[in-house]
């Protein structure tokens, strides 16, 4: 009992660490610099420049073009925005005003608005202006939005990367307020600590097994603070992709929109789920990429911590080659944060110390005695298999499946896991500096 009331504690300093409702502010400054060096001749408002403008009843108030999509714009919007996605419905708006009209556009951090800006100004529009931060920024400042002609405190956070800029309490994909990621991941985690309490299948494992408390910190870094730390960096990234691509995949880039959230779910769970066993091929065929997949193949112990050991270039990879197949199926955030926190869940299950089975659905879904083996240390059924995050059928479908049946492998880990440190600090350096190879 004294052993699971520290990992009940460890977790409940996690929540505390995470509920302040703040989002990270040094992103933002990074952000901004790029968008005003990728868009040098859009002229930039901030938000006390665009609240001053507003607040001025001598000159003529600006029109407000929301450049987000509908789903964003009707959880909230700036007072009498209205909505111009693209150049031709901002023409729309625009059809009947003076080529001077004062105009200022904003999106959620001000890229898509600067795009809109940049390409208005080319057409003849002489007095076209960005919102510096867009509405991410005016609502962090405690300005209001609305939905419809009702004031509220919500605003769409676009995706889960980007939503880290703005302030956790206005996070919502919708009527309810969205519940952030760290507390699915403590709630489900606490889940998996009472579950293997009862249902253990490795009576021999100790529930403080050796790299447990790693794998806690491991937990918390990987699982929340890596991508509130580097929120405004992922950002940048993002938006220096979306300035590769030409205005008509950008245009296009929205297979689900309008779908029902249960389609839209099933084809982001689909596709990151394939996508995500792409990458683990990857990470096992490429030995650069393996180097660094080492780190989560070491655990010679497997329970539901064991799913956030990973190094965090790992989380690099994944996020680098998911975001533009995600970018082209579009749709909206709601159902794609559904399929995070399922994946989050059934990656917990998979390295879970427990006896549940799945029976015929282990034909579909991966399982904790299926994924044992993909954790096998020796080279029987050869060294790279079971790849599946949360579903097993590409594995059945592409022949890397390999599950004895009645029995789990003798040994844990891979061949030569004794050159892995045993710190977290060397863990997350290896291989990338020489000090921290060797014995540990």
């Amino acid at each position: 009992m004294i052993r699971c009331e520290r990992v009940l504690a460890f977790l409940a300093i996690l929540m505390l660490l995470s509920c302040d409702g703040s989002s990270p502010r040094k992103g933002w400054s990074q952000l901004k610099d790029q968008i005003r060096s990728e868009f040098p001749e859009v002229s930039q408002v901030s938000v006390p420049q665009l609240k001053r403008m507003l607040e001025n009843r001598s000159e003529a108030s600006p029109l407000l073009l929301d450049v987000r999509t509908e789903n964003e714009f009707s959880v909230s919007h700036l007072k009498g925005a209205r909505r111009a996605e693209h150049v031709e419905s901002a023409f729309q708006v625009l059809k009947n005003e003076e080529k001077d009209r004062l105009v200022v556009v904003y999106c959620c951090v001000g890229y898509r608005s600067s795009r809109l800006a940049e390409a208005l100004s080319a057409k003849g529009f002489t007095n076209i202006h960005n919102l510096e931060g867009s509405i991410f920024e005016w609502a962090n400042r405690g300005n209001p939005v609305f939905r419809g002609d009702v004031k509220v405190q919500a605003v769409h956070p676009y995706n889960e990367e980007w939503g880290e800029l703005l302030d956790a309490p206005l996070r919502s994909y919708g009527d309810k307020k969205m519940i952030p990621y760290w507390v699915w991941l403590v709630g489900i985690s606490l889940f998996f600590v009472v579950l293997e309490r009862l249902t253990r299948a490795r009576s021999n494992q100790k529930t403080l097994r050796p790299q447990f408390w790693n794998d806690m910190v491991f937990l918390a870094i990987n699982g929340h603070f890596f991508a509130v730390v580097t929120a405004g960096i992922i950002a940048s990234v993002e938006l220096a992709t979306l300035r590769m691509l030409p205005d008509s995949v950008l245009e296009s880039a929205n297979v689900l929109g309008g779908r029902p959230f249960l389609v839209q779910f099933l084809a982001y769970m689909f596709a990151a789920d394939f996508l995500q066993w792409c990458v683990q091929d990857l990470l096992h065929r490429i030995p650069l990429l393996w180097q660094f997949h080492k780190i989560h193949h070491s655990a010679q112990q497997i329970d539901w911590a064991v799913n956030f050991r990973f190094h965090w270039l790992e989380i690099v990879i994944y996020k680098s080659l998911l975001y533009l197949p995600l970018l082209v199926l579009g749709g909206d955030g709601a159902p794609l944060m559904t399929v995070f926190v399922f994946g989050t869940a059934w990656g917990h299950f998979n390295h879970a110390n427990t006896k549940i089975k799945i029976g015929p659905l282990r034909y579909f879904f991966n399982s904790p005695s299926m994924h044992l083996w993909h954790h096998d240390a020796s080279s029987e059924g050869g060294v790279a298999k079971n790849f599946g995050i949360v579903l097993s059928c590409w594995d059945y479908l592409f022949g890397t499946v390999f599950w004895p049946t009645g029995r789990d492998p003798e040994r844990l880990g891979f061949p030569g896991d004794k050159e892995i440190p045993r710190d977290i600090v060397r863990q997350e350096l290896f291989p990338l500096l020489p000090d921290t190879r060797g014995k540990s």
